[in-house]
C-alpha cells in the first residue's frame, strides 16, 4: 500500500479488565456498543484505519470485527505497558500499552524532542504488534482518542495536513478542548491539578485529553513525556491535568484545538448541523 495523502490510524482502547476509576462504575462489557459510534463511522472514510487495543473482545468478535480498515490487538497483559499501568485508571493505563506498541513499530531517536531527529520506519522486532503483515508502519499522522463517546464526522487527518502544510509542515499537535462555564471549568481543572500533580493549573483552558494526535514526529515524544508525568502523578485519573502541563510547558502555540478539529463538547451535533472533523460527546 503507497501512503495516501492523508493516511492515519486512529489508536482507542477497550479495557474492562478492572473498574473504570475515571466514570465510576463498573468496566464495561458490552462488546460492540463500546466501540461501535467509532467503528462505524470511521469506516465511512476509506483512508482511515484504526487500530483497538482491549481487554474487552474475545477470539470470536475480534474475528467478526477486523477488517482492512480496523484491527485489533489483545493487550498482553504482562507486558511491560500494561505494567506500568496497573495502579491507574483504565484510562490512563491505555497511554502506557499504546506507547510500548509504538517504541514497537516505530524506531525513534531517544534523544529526539519535540519532532528533531525522528524517523518513522517499523522496527525489525516488532512482528506481534504491527498493525498488519506488513513489513512497515506506513502511517505518517495518529490520534489517540476516545472510543466510546467519539465518532467521525469528516476524515480528521486530512485536516492535520491540511494545517501542517500552511505552516511549512512545521507539525503541531492537535488535542481535545472543553467549553464549560468558567468558574466550574476552573474549579475542576484545579481539583486534577491539585490531586494529581500538587498544584493549582495555571492555565484556563480546558484542554481534553480525549482527542490527541499528529504527526508521528509530534504525537510519539509528546506521548513519551506524558508517560513520564503520569508515572510520578499522584492520583490515578491523571491524564487529563498531565496532558494540560506538558501541552503549556512544551508546545506552547504549536497546538491546534476546538473547531472545527472537534465540534463543541457536549453538543451531539452530526455532519449537517457542523463542520468539525470529530464529534467528541
Amino acid at each position: 500500500h503507497k501512503q495516501g495523502p492523508s493516511r492515519g490510524l486512529s489508536i482507542v482502547a477497550a479495557f474492562n479488565h478492572k473498574d473504570d476509576l475515571h466514570q465510576r462504575t463498573q468496566a464495561h462489557d458490552e462488546p460492540f456498543r463500546y466501540i461501535a459510534s467509532w467503528y462505524n463511522s470511521l469506516h465511512r472514510f476509506p483512508d482511515m484505519h484504526g487500530l483497538v487495543f482491549t481487554t474487552m473482545h474475545d477470539d470470536a468478535f475480534i474475528a467478526n470485527y477486523t477488517t482492512d480498515q480496523v484491527q485489533f490487538v489483545r493487550v498482553d497483559r504482562g507486558g511491560a505497558g500494561f505494567a506500568r499501568g496497573m495502579n491507574k485508571s483504565l484510562n490512563d493505563q491505555r497511554f502506557f500499552v499504546i506507547e510500548e506498541y509504538l517504541n514497537a513499530v516505530l524506531k525513534v531517536d531517544a534523544k529526539a524532542r519535540m519532532g528533531d531527529g525522528y524517523t518513522s520506519q517499523a522496527s525489525s522486532s516488532s512482528s506481534q504488534l504491527r498493525t498488519d503483515g506488513r513489513n512497515n508502519f506506513d502511517f505518517d499522522y495518529i490520534l489517540l482518542n476516545d472510543v466510546r463517546d467519539v465518532s467521525f464526522l469528516r476524515n480528521p487527518f486530512r485536516y492535520m495536513r491540511m494545517m501542517d502544510e500552511s505552516v511549512d509542515n512545521h507539525h503541531q499537535l492537535f488535542v481535545g478542548e472543553e467549553v464549560e462555564p468558567k468558574f466550574k471549568a476552573v474549579r475542576w481543572q484545579n481539583s486534577q491539578w491539585k490531586k494529581c500533580l500538587g498544584v493549582d493549573s495555571p492555565y484556563r483552558r480546558q484542554l481534553n485529553a480525549g482527542i490527541i494526535g499528529g504527526h508521528t514526529s509530534v504525537l510519539v515524544p509528546f506521548l513519551k513525556e506524558m508517560n513520564l508525568r503520569l508515572d510520578t502523578a499522584k492520583g490515578n485519573v491523571c491524564d487529563q491535568a498531565v496532558m494540560q502541563q506538558v501541552v503549556g510547558e512544551m508546545y506552547g502555540e504549536k497546538i491546534i484545538t476546538g473547531y472545527p478539529l472537534h465540534s463543541r463538547f457536549h453538543s451531539m451535533q452530526n455532519e449537517t448541523e457542523t463542520l468539525a472533523y470529530i464529534q467528541h460527546k
